[in-house]
């Protein structure tokens, strides 16, 4: 709560002085670092430090039970990895041929990333040696196991 209230005063300091704290740019402004710097720096990192733990905490909260959907989703996470730079820079060259710029680029450019990487996802999860080379596990169905007792 104190780290919130001390935002907040660095906020509002930034705002009346004119000098981005909080966003980094204070050396513009001729200063190397001062006490409102370093505090700004430490509560940025902070922030976002506990935002991240807070996403994980949701995802384990939420997500930590089984579901095809998950378990389908889940074999996607390292093909994506893998092939989403090259479809990213795939897809700036095209957002460049059609002169695209700005949030319709950023737009495009989402679409084309997710549906090619969905693409490539798709295909190579079709075959035991595309499964092995873009790192699928795969799925095992447990056999229930029945024991005869005399």
């Amino acid at each position: 709560m104190l780290l919130t209230i001390i935002f907040i005063v660095i906020r509002l300091q930034q705002h009346d002085d004119g000098i981005p704290y909080m966003d980094g740019g204070w050396i513009e402004h001729g200063i190397l670092h001062n006490e409102i710097t370093i505090l700004a720096c430490f509560i940025h990192s902070f922030h976002a430090w506990f935002w991240c733990l807070t996403v994980f905490a949701w995802g384990s909260q939420l997500l930590n039970k089984k579901s095809s959907s998950l378990t389908y989703l889940n074999q996607g996470v390292y093909p994506f990895y893998i092939v989403h730079m090259p479809i990213t820079f795939a897809g700036l060259k095209i957002a460049k041929e059609f002169n695209l710029t700005g949030i319709p680029a950023v737009i495009a450019g989402c679409l084309i990333v997710t549906i090619g990487c969905w693409i490539v996802f798709e295909i190579v999860r079709r075959t035991r040696i595309t499964r092995y080379l873009f790192g699928i596990k795969s799925i095992q169905q447990k056999q229930s196991v029945t024991q005869d007792v005399n």
